[in-house]
């Protein structure tokens, strides 16, 4: 798992940022990769706390000395996992729909989630059902 510096070619914003899969995240971001640390989410968020004073919205953050400089001296020696493989698949848009407004209210009564992370975990359920459900035919 890593948190990795990726950054926008057309405006120089740098994107702190967490994944399983980070070249598949580079090429869905249309960023560079300029380092990345070994770590896991509080990973991520600690950096974000480090450097709140640079946030631009979200995720990005203002490309200033200071950060250009912990990059260079922190995130250099780590070469990202690539844990999982992204596919792409047709959603309709009333099922995104109804991801996006569970991820609002699980966002919004516990804590953050990405429209990715509930996409994954939706798929995880669903595998799950259907793996139960082929266990149950098989057994009549």
């Amino acid at each position: 798992m890593s948190v990795y510096f990726a950054q926008r070619r057309k405006n120089g914003l740098i994107k702190i940022g967490y994944s399983r899969s980070v070249p598949n995240r580079m090429s869905a971001l249309g960023a560079k990769l300029i380092g990345a640390v070994h770590g896991n989410r509080s990973t991520e968020i600690k950096i974000h706390e480090r450097f709140a004073h640079l946030r631009v919205r979200g995720e990005w953050f203002r490309p200033t000395k200071e950060l250009l400089d912990h990059i260079q001296q922190e995130a250099q020696n780590h070469k990202p996992d690539q844990e999982s493989i992204q596919a792409a698949i047709r959603i309709p848009d009333s099922l995104l729909e109804r991801i996006d407004k569970l991820a609002e209210r699980i966002s919004r009564d516990s804590f953050p989630l990405t429209r990715a992370d509930v996409h994954r975990r939706a798929l995880e359920m669903g595998m799950a059902q259907l793996e139960l459900g082929e266990k149950k035919l098989k057994k009549r």
